[in-house]
């Protein structure tokens, strides 16, 4: 089996590393309390010790919890992208244009999505709710490849990804995208990012990219 995860970039409007981390706060629904905190808080409620059900409730609400502790993004000052994860979001998931709404509105920016189903299709999408723009464009390994929602991906070249890509690499990076030589779609994906001067988070491949710092919720 190939890889089924989503990159997520956020265009870099001069965040501080504070302006940073309030918005994953915000996303992540305003902090999170211990496992300890949580217990007492349902007791206090209750006013009765946590009976079976009880538990049960209180361990998804952990699971509900646990999932924001993935929420991180990388940050360094200079950098046009920022790295950003979410396990539910990126792991095993492809975003489109449309899912990446409630990020471009949360963080005020315009954000990019590369993303792979199964290391054979690359899917690019692109959000900037300020400008109402959203693009879909999606790479098959070959003509009549039909494991893709055709109403939303475009086929073709993305010209709106050579508008992030400075001029002297544009050529380039259509030359990447219309290359049909690579097997795998995590190749083809790699090479435009390093294009576009992207960098990327895999926790599950302990990847996180150097001379950036780590923000959390």
């Amino acid at each position: 089996m190939g890889t089924t995860m989503t990159y997520i970039q956020l265009k870099n409007r001069g965040f501080t590393k504070e302006e940073l981390r309030g918005c994953l706060k915000a996303l992540a629904g305003g902090g999170r309390a211990d496992d300890g905190e949580m217990a007492r808080s349902m007791a206090a409620l209750k006013g009765d010790e946590l009976s079976w059900k009880d538990r049960m409730v209180l361990k998804l609400l952990q699971g509900v919890m646990g999932s924001q502790k993935e929420m991180q993004a990388a940050f360094r000052p200079d950098a046009a992208w920022l790295p950003f994860y979410q396990t539910r979001l990126c792991d095993g998931s492809i975003q489109s244009s449309r899912d990446l709404g409630r990020l471009s509105e949360a963080f005020q920016t315009p954000v990019l999505a590369f993303a792979l189903f199964d290391s054979d299709v690359l899917f690019v999408s692109y959000r900037d709710n300020a400008a109402g723009a959203a693009y879909d464009y999606a790479k098959p390994p070959f003509e009549n490849y039909e494991e893709y929602d055709g109403e939303v991906y475009r086929l073709g070249f993305p010209e709106f990804l050579a508008s992030l890509c400075p001029p002297d690499r544009r050529e380039e990076l259509r030359r990447i995208w219309e290359k049909e030589d690579d097997v795998f779609a995590d190749d083809r994906m790699w090479k435009l990012m390093d294009l576009l001067g992207m960098e990327a988070i895999d926790p599950a491949a302990k990847k996180f990219p150097g001379g950036f710092e780590k923000v959390v919720p």
